[in-house]
């Protein structure tokens, strides 16, 4: 994005002292990329809501009147005593902007047999997915092929076999709405009744904010230690404005259930008294999705109980 203070060229990547009445002057995206942030020294003067100043526009909650800006709003910012560091973030250090993504995810929840059969699970990654232009916060649409389905509807979920009964969704994972997958964004819905394959994992997410229409993703999976080994190097980069993380092992999906059981008193994961069968599903990788009932004659079983929990490391 170009950017201009008082009339003259802005650069990005560094902090900038910016005098009382000077104007900043921002221009269109160029090329690939679909957003810039401007950041603040303290940040903007707004009350947290549910922790955080951000604004959720859908809910018309957080940040300025939960709206977009308009002409004429005036933002106060923070005071604050720090001085402004004057360092560029060396080129080497920054992220790289392409129209051709990959996104590395964990498979799961939802996979093969139950939902998909194997050759759609084999063309979901093997294919180019392209961003559609109806893409928001919300979801991230995109076209590509058609599965083929294990199933030939959703049973007492629904007509369509990408139906199942409502459950969580995480943030980053791929929704199949009917035939057309969407990555749900932070403002998308925290539940629902389609079946989602694949999930981004946390330290991919800010690639979901530079998708643009006409870009393509190619998805790859990693398992449980590699994205947590991700994670943690690129916090550790944010923090000391070092190098970034390096790069990862990709694998193969294999199941997309983590762990059965045949039931008993308390079940799995959970201290919930129920009976019959239980599987504990990756919804990327930090949630799961722990699941009760039984799957009798390929139906889809009815979820007596399900959560989204936060998996940690003791």
């Amino acid at each position: 994005m170009q950017a201009e203070l008082d009339g003259k060229p802005l650069p990005a990547w560094q902090a900038v002292a910016v005098p009382a009445g000077s104007t900043l002057k921002l221009g269109s995206i160029e090329g690939a990329g679909a957003r810039s942030y401007l950041c603040i020294r303290g940040g903007l003067q707004m009350n947290p809501y549910l922790g955080s100043r951000s604004t959720f526009t859908l809910g018309q909650f957080g940040g300025h009147g939960g709206r977009n800006l308009r002409v004429g709003d005036v933002l106060h910012t923070r005071p604050s005593s720090a001085p402004a560091p004057a360092a560029q973030l060396p080129e080497t250090q920054r992220p790289g902007y392409e129209s051709r993504w990959t996104l590395h995810v964990m498979y799961g929840p939802h996979g093969a047999p139950d939902f998909f059969t194997p050759a759609d699970i084999e063309a979901f990654f093997d294919a180019d997915w392209e961003v559609h232009y109806n893409s928001s916060r919300t979801g991230v649409r995109l076209i590509g092929p058609k599965p083929e389905w294990a199933r030939p509807d959703g049973g007492e979920a629904g007509l369509h076999p990408s139906n199942i009964h409502d459950n969580a969704y995480a943030i980053g994972t791929v929704d199949f709405t009917g035939d057309m997958p969407v990555i749900l964004g932070p403002d998308g819905p925290s539940l629902g009744g389609f079946v989602c394959p694949v999930t981004v994992i946390r330290a991919e997410r800010w690639k979901l904010g530079q998708l643009r229409p006409g870009d393509t993703i190619r998805f790859r999976v990693v398992d449980q230690a590699s994205a947590d080994t991700l994670r943690e190097e690129q916090q550790r980069a944010i923090h000391t404005l070092g190098a970034p993380a390096p790069r990862i092992a990709t694998t193969q999906p294999a199941s997309p259930v983590l762990e059965r059981t045949d039931g008993g008193e308390h079940g799995v994961a959970v201290t919930y008294r129920a009976c019959g069968e239980g599987r504990h599903r990756p919804a990327g990788d930090q949630p799961g999705q722990t699941e009760r009932g039984r799957q009798p004659s390929g139906r889809p079983a009815r979820r007596v109980w399900e959560t989204l929990c936060h998996c940690q490391s003791p």
